[in-house]
């Protein structure tokens, strides 16, 4: 009989994707590491088949492991070990668990706290040095500099969890936590004139309102459009009589001034179509295509060729596109399991996210989410939704 993950000995697993995803000490990678050897020895190393996709990420993993070794060094060599893992792992806890709406509520809830709370504390230490200069902030680890693509990555999560945090979610905490940490998002987005979160925001709010009023009763679908329409209300009319300093703050602020600056219709496009031009050149990635345009490629499966060559950019074209068709299907399938939303959501952000930014020299670890949340919503739309239709509540009234 194979042994399934009993939900009691899965505070440790939680810990430790909570770590890793918080990047504590900068050892993210390595935590995350450990995450997936700690989840495979509770599975006793039980490992479902998933034949085509467990090729492509054994692949992945030798290709990138391989090159990364003789390129950039064994530290980066190890890390790339996470590209099988988190998606063997995501995979299989989901097929062995005991109670599998609450090993996907746990298991995202810990990602989202992880990036909230780090998000959360960088604002507050940059706070406390005294608010840096316009789109500088300091890492709280090592005090060094840390991009604004970094907030970009980080707000993500928080943004694709957030709806089902606050709209879906009945327990009064969690909302009152995303609530909070979706205005210190924007509060350091604003700061840091970081344009994409809030382009990200109306999308995954404007496609999860979409899905809600398919599956919600009338009462609820009233409420939550009574709600955006009180709360835009509220919004033009701070901005309009100045309430709380609010379109003083805007129009002073380094994001007011962004908006007139190039955008993603010239910058953006025009360094992919550099990248592109440079493909034939460089087959087998190793970084050169970066070093000839001086710019790094803000576009994952660019990223992942540049780095890597065409085999591995191959392979995460196909799980990209496998992304967006899980979102179709859960829209499709989708039965009333909250954890519709926490997929859908979090796919809309991080596919959206991964498009515009360097991911895997930005922050690695969204790449390793977004592989373990692929590998587990896999599972659940074979098992859940196309399979064995999980309908039955978890009976936990905290996530």
């Amino acid at each position: 009989m194979i042994r399934k993950a009993r939900a009691e000995d899965s505070l440790i697993l939680y810990g430790l994707l909570f770590l890793s995803c918080l990047n504590i000490g900068e050892m993210g990678s390595l935590i995350f590491i450990l995450f997936c050897v700690f989840a495979l020895f509770k599975l006793r190393f039980l490992i479902p088949i998933d034949k085509n996709n467990y090729l492509l990420a054994t692949c992945l993993c030798l290709i990138c492991t391989v090159l990364s070794f003789f390129t950039w060094g064994i530290n980066d060599a190890i890390k790339c070990l996470n590209y099988l893992g988190a998606y063997v792992v995501g995979y299989s806890l989901f097929v062995y668990a005991e109670d599998k709406q609450k090993i996907i509520r746990y298991s995202l809830f810990s990602v989202f706290c992880g990036f909230a709370l780090q998000i959360i504390m960088v604002y507050f230490y940059n706070l406390y040095r005294g608010q840096p200069s316009t789109r500088t902030m300091y890492a709280i680890w090592n005090d060094g500099l840390i991009s604004v693509t970094l907030i970009a990555l980080l707000s993500s999560i928080v943004i694709g969890y957030s709806f089902y945090a606050i709209v879906i979610n009945k327990n009064k905490i969690l909302k009152y936590f995303a609530i909070g940490a979706l205005l210190i998002t924007a509060l350091i987005n604003i700061t840091t004139a970081t344009r994409t979160p809030f382009l990200l925001f109306g999308i995954v709010f404007f496609i999860l309102f979409l899905f809600q009023t398919r599956n919600g009763d009338r009462s609820a679908k009233i409420k939550i459009l009574l709600s955006v329409v009180l709360f835009a209300l509220f919004a033009c009319a701070a901005y309009y009589f100045d309430w709380f300093g609010v379109r003083t703050f805007l129009l002073n602020s380094a994001l007011f001034d962004r908006f007139g600056e190039e955008g993603l219709q010239t910058g953006r496009i025009r360094i992919a179509k550099r990248f592109i031009s440079c493909m034939p050149k460089y087959p087998f990635g190793g970084g050169l295509a970066r070093k000839e345009i001086h710019n790094y490629a803000h576009n994952i499966l660019l990223e992942i060729y540049d780095m890597y060559g065409i085999v591995p950019f191959l392979i995460i074209s196909v799980f990209y596109i496998q992304g967006i068709k899980n979102i179709f299907k859960v829209f499709k399938y989708g039965n009333d399991s909250d954890c519709n939303y926490l997929f859908v959501g979090l796919y809309i952000a991080i596919l959206i996210q991964m498009f515009l930014e360097p991911v895997i020299e930005g922050f690695p670890i969204l790449f390793y989410v977004f592989l373990f949340m692929h590998g587990m919503c896999k599972a659940y739309i074979k098992f859940g939704l196309i399979g064995e239709l999980v309908h039955e509540d978890s009976g936990d009234k905290y996530l």
